[in-house]
């Protein structure tokens, strides 16, 4: 699908184009000019001979194709009939080329953003045959022009947006009224659906049947008729991108050059009367992907009542999809400035419980404050705030390594006073660093909370994690099954002192969030590794801290919280890293120290993203040895967290005061579409100041 929302068809202006004068062609990498007669049709479309005539080249060379729309397959079709030696096009696009379109749209190019589509197509086609004789139609088609769209076409091909059907069904219409054969040709998956609708046979309107439905409803009967299989819907690697709601889906460049394909061989045989031709009521779904070539006919189209249920059943699908959708982010633009962009990636660095406890401030094009927010108010901001510095040197991280994909460097200072810390940032465009391979990770790298495979990491994987994070820091790996085991239930214990500490209940209560799939400033629970039933029971006590109290003491809420979260997850997983250092204390550690050590963890997590590693941290046994020093809980429950920190001295052989991290890693089991925390908005003025 094409992405771009057509509501409102401007007012079309037909424009007749005849043949541009040949012009030297600059001379590139030493090439001379071209001839001032260089091109000679027979000779560049001589290699078609054998597929097709001599006789039938010179038929080809005095047809017209219309084609409504210049984007994702409308521009390979219309570079696809121009090396086929098509002679005449009517083409009709009103948009202007984004980076967005660079991963499907053979017109976008870097020399072509922000320009026309129309005309940019159109040019490179002229590029392939300067002989063409273009009608552009360069504001739409709507009603005012129907008839002058498709006067003198011998064929119209549909390259409009999957989501615009008002002016594709009137085009159809008129097409048919004219005597004119069309096609309709939908990238799906990595193949194509198509159908070819012919005068004398089922119309557009027969077989998609769109009267009288609702706009959402007209979408699903436009794809079921597409591919009444729904073969490509098997390998949807990430259904939170399929959103008709918001009018929005995936698409990729093979399935939109499949459906230029298919589509010109329709048109040829329709054009020289040659080959058979299954039109409607016969749909076609090429998937080279699934290998797979379905010819059917769906006798009375949408209308069967086979298909009105398959329909029904696929609307409620395409439904969920939608109502689980991601929301959509802002994407920059051609003119964003590269610190924006910068920050638009850094802003998904991790953060305890995606609190995000930061402020950004430009202070120039190339420079900007980071004012940090040390929650000291939060029992989880344990040792100092230490999740929160080292969060801090995640997110430093984050920025360096989204700044080299500019090729600036960066440095920063710690600045302010300890109540309202400042990290000054400044950037170098003048660097010429070389994009590090982990800065297109930043904003895949997630928190996995569910079971992996049970499969030890590889030596390799460790060596490149321990590389990761550099010298003077250490990784103690406890990967056997006893080690899952014990750990796990020191972890366990851990999780039933915070259910059972009301300082802790109220954060609790503050950062899940129950009805987001994608929670952009907390966790969503479905993420939190809980099944169906536990989260529903999770949420009635969560909900007031005297149910949470009985739940826990006397119906074993934290069992069986500690058996989905901790013991189960600990024992499906790879094994834990225990990253430490040799100091015995972390309160020699300096503010700046902690970002520092943050800075390295994050390349660590990005190294283990990058390998496919799965990961979750496990900071709760660390929580509970801090309380020893500062304690941040309800004076009954430190005594039980002193004995959680001394079970993990018995299980790890560490200090917890020299563990600065922790982790539980493997290979994944989860989806890319399943519930996760997002950020906020770069210009939410909650998040961001500039």
């Amino acid at each position: 699908m094409r992405t771009a929302q057509h509501s409102d068809v401007m007012h079309a202006v037909s424009t007749l184009d005849t043949a541009l004068p040949v012009r030297d062609v600059e001379p590139e990498s030493g090439h001379e000019p071209l001839p001032e007669a260089w091109f000679d049709y027979d000779q560049a479309f001589s290699r078609n001979i054998g597929w097709l005539t001599e006789w039938e080249q010179q038929q080809l060379r005095e047809k017209r194709v219309a084609i409504a729309g210049m984007g994702g397959v409308g521009g390979v079709h219309m570079l696809t009939f121009a090396r086929l030696g098509v002679g005449g096009f009517n083409v009709a696009d009103f948009d202007r080329f984004g980076v967005e379109n660079m991963n499907r749209q053979a017109g976008a190019t870097a020399r072509t953003m922000g320009k026309p589509k129309a005309a940019s197509v159109v040019a490179m086609a002229r590029d392939i045959n300067p002989e063409l004789d273009v009608n552009v139609f360069d504001r739409g088609v709507n009603e005012d022009n129907l008839d002058a769209f498709l006067d003198g076409v011998d064929v119209y091909i549909d390259g409009l947006d999957f989501f615009v059907l008002d002016i594709r069904r009137k085009l159809f219409a008129k097409a048919r009224e004219r005597g004119i054969p069309a096609i309709t040709a939908g990238p799906l998956g990595m193949g194509t659906g198509y159908i070819v609708f012919t005068p004398d046979g089922l119309s557009f309107e027969d077989y998609f049947r769109f009267e009288g439905k609702s706009p959402n409803q007209q979408y699903i009967n436009f794809l079921m008729g597409l591919t009444p299989p729904m073969l490509h819907r098997r390998y949807l690697a990430d259904g939170s991108r399929v959103d008709m709601l918001d009018k929005r889906g995936p698409s990729t460049s093979i399935a939109c050059q499949l459906c230029s394909g298919v589509a010109a061989v329709e048109a040829v045989k329709l054009m020289l009367k040659r080959g058979p031709v299954k039109a409607a009521p016969y749909y076609h779904h090429f998937d080279p992907y699934l290998g797979r070539f379905t010819v059917k006919k769906l006798r009375w189209g949408n209308a069967g009542p086979v298909q009105r249920l398959k329909t029904a059943l696929v609307g409620r699908i395409v439904g969920h999809l939608s109502r689980g959708a991601r929301p959509r982010e802002v994407e920059p633009t051609l003119d964003t400035p590269i610190l924006t962009r910068i920050l638009d990636v850094a802003r998904w660095a991790p953060s305890p419980d995606n609190s995000q406890p930061w402020r950004f401030e430009q202070t120039s094009p190339t420079s900007l404050r980071v004012h940090l927010d040390l929650e000291q108010g939060n029992p989880y901001a344990y040792r100092a705030s230490e999740p929160i510095w080292l969060s801090a040197g995640m997110l430093m991280q984050a920025l360096r390594l989204a700044a080299t994909s500019h090729g600036w460097a960066m440095r920063w200072q710690l600045t302010g006073d300890a109540s309202a810390p400042v990290i000054e940032v400044n950037f170098d465009p003048a660097a010429g660093v070389k994009r590090d391979p982990l800065a297109g990770y930043v904003k895949v790298r997630s928190v996995d909370r569910n079971a992996y495979r049970v499969k030890a990491l590889t030596d390799d994987d460790r060596r490149a994690l321990e590389r990761a994070l550099g010298p003077g820091l250490h990784v103690t790996w406890l990967t056997g099954t006893r080690q899952r085991l014990k750990l796990s239930l020191v972890n366990a214990a851990a999780t039933a002192i915070r259910l059972r500490s009301k300082a802790c209940h109220g954060v609790h209560q503050q950062v899940i969030d129950w009805d987001n799939r994608f929670s952009r400033a907390g966790m969503p629970a479905g993420a939190l590794g809980l099944d169906p039933l536990a989260q529903r029971i999770m949420r009635f006590v969560l909900g007031d801290w005297r149910r949470m109290k009985v739940a826990s003491r006397w119906l074993g809420a934290t069992l069986y919280a500690g058996l989905e979260m901790d013991i189960l997850p600990g024992l499906r997983s790879g094994g834990f890293a225990a990253i430490h250092q040799s100091l015995t204390s972390a309160d020699r550690l300096r503010p700046e120290d902690k970002i520092v050590l943050g800075e390295r963890i994050m390349r660590f997590w990005l190294e283990a993203t990058r390998r496919g590693l799965a990961m979750q941290p496990a900071l709760a046994a660390l929580f509970c040895a801090a309380q020893a020093d500062k304690p941040g809980l309800e004076p009954d429950l430190v005594r039980k967290a002193g004995q959680v920190a001394d079970a993990y001295v018995d299980v790890t052989g560490l200090d917890p005061a020299s563990v600065i991290f922790q982790c539980r890693l493997g290979y994944g089991r989860g989806r890319a579409d399943a519930p996760r925390s997002i950020r906020r908005p770069l210009a939410d003025a909650q998040a961001v100041r500039i």
